[in-house]
């Protein structure tokens, strides 16, 4: 009976049907790297996804500049052709930039490498700006299919894309490369995510007679300014932020440290990626039209039933890494990942509540509150690089470890609290 009433619920509620097909694309395209991970996890060493690690940081950080953050307003306007210049808008930006960081590292590549300490990546820095160019199209064409809910070729990209990742570490382990089947397996897979994205956008959508100019380009730069003005900086300083662990227990510790601490990373955050991203996708679509029909009280209560969902989905896995996590991490990944289960063990404290409140961070772009989320950055930034600084001056990486995940869920709780007033205000406004 209960789940008879479950699949008409289903039925009945197109958010449920579109959540569910991001999920179930999402869950099919991180299975691959889930299951095989104790099998590449003996064909590289720490030291290789310490050098992956600080790749994939950096090109990360590139890429969050590239499109200038108009990807974000995709969503918002009412008009599609609006909705398709900003995309044109997103893509000449991040064509642009790449080339602007490819001429920088071709001149000061070295330069930057020895100033950094980066020498890891030393020979892998002309793959930089196109793998950043990658994320950035990628990114920009995500929120186009979600603006038009076209959850399938999202699922379908994320599935090919994961299954060439899982193959090509596979393959390029078998045959010893090292970090470099790390780092050549990504940018295979973002390449071809980002030509299957490119070839469905151009083919399906721009081939329909709609005016495009580079008047009507300019005109939505210039309405939704306040995405570079704000979001920019936001976006820019949250992904310096979210990466820096690596680059700074790279420059503080020891690179097999780094290594355990972004393969722990990497296995924790499967929740976010498998249902967390996938939900607050189809979250923010609906937030927005709760907003749009000036329904506030019906966004706050979609808001809280949402954290209600991500807690009873994240609760037990996080309970079961916290007692067993290093013992998990040593049965399955084998006994050099021991260090990876015992961070994992003090880390899934922040990774559960960035998984509960991976949605809210999309309601900051709905509301336009995006100066509040520059505040948040920066704080972010500050006590993240300032918990690494402690514990390597105390020469212990589990006290700046401990230090970080208090003040990632003090800043969480504040953040959504935030979020509650400006809702609550707009209701007492209406």
């Amino acid at each position: 009976m209960v789940i008879k009433r479950g699949i008409h619920l289903i039925q009945k509620s197109e958010f449920l049907q579109n959540t569910i097909l991001l999920i179930g694309g999402t869950t099919i395209a991180q299975i691959l790297p889930f299951v095989f991970s104790p099998v590449i996890s003996r064909l590289f060493t720490a030291e290789d996804f310490s050098v992956y690690g600080v790749f994939i940081s950096i090109y990360a950080i590139m890429a969050s500049v590239l499109n200038l953050r108009y990807d974000m307003a995709i969503m918002l306007p009412n008009e599609t052709d609006k909705a398709k210049h900003l995309v044109l808008l997103c893509l000449l930006n991040s064509f642009f930039f790449t080339i602007f960081f490819s001429i920088l590292i071709f001149f000061a590549g070295d330069y930057i490498v020895d100033v950094l300490n980066l020498q890891q990546i030393r020979k892998w820095l002309f793959l930089l700006p196109i793998s950043a160019l990658f994320l950035s199209v990628n990114n920009t064409l995500i929120n186009w299919y979600n603006r038009n809910k076209a959850y399938k070729t999202i699922s379908i990209n994320r599935i090919s894309r994961n299954s060439i990742l899982t193959a090509s570490n596979i393959g390029f382990g078998l045959a010893k490369t090292g970090n470099f089947g790390l780092i050549i397996s990504q940018f295979i897979s973002d390449g071809v995510a980002t030509i299957y994205y490119l070839w469905m956008y151009f083919y399906k959508v721009m081939n329909q007679k709609i005016s495009i100019n580079i008047k009507a380009i300019k005109a939505v730069a210039k309405e939704f300014k306040d995405f570079p003005l704000f979001t920019l900086p936001t976006t820019f300083v949250d992904t310096v932020s979210l990466q820096i662990p690596i680059l700074l227990i790279t420059s503080f510790f020891t690179s097999g440290l780094s290594g355990s601490y972004f393969f722990a990373y990497r296995i924790l955050a499967i929740p976010i990626a498998l249902v967390g991203s996938a939900y607050a996708q189809t979250f923010f679509q609906r937030f927005v039209s709760f907003l749009q029909s000036n329904n506030t009280m019906g966004a706050r209560k979609f808001l809280y039933q949402s954290w209600i969902i991500l807690f009873s989905l994240i609760i037990v896995p996080a309970i079961v890494t916290i007692l067993f996590g290093q013992p998990i991490f040593t049965f399955i990944f084998g006994a050099e990942w021991s260090e990876s289960g015992k961070i994992a063990s003090i880390l899934i404290f922040y990774i559960m509540f960035s998984f509960i409140s991976s949605p809210t961070s999309s309601t900051y772009i709905a509301l336009r509150m995006q100066k509040y989320s520059l505040i948040f950055g920066i704080v972010v930034l500050t006590y993240r690089f300032s918990a690494y600084y402690i514990g390597y001056l105390f020469g212990d990486f589990y006290l700046a470890l401990t230090i970080l995940i208090i003040c990632e869920i003090i800043e969480i709780i504040i953040y959504n609290g935030i979020v509650v007033f400006k809702l609550k205000s707009m209701d007492l406004k209406s």
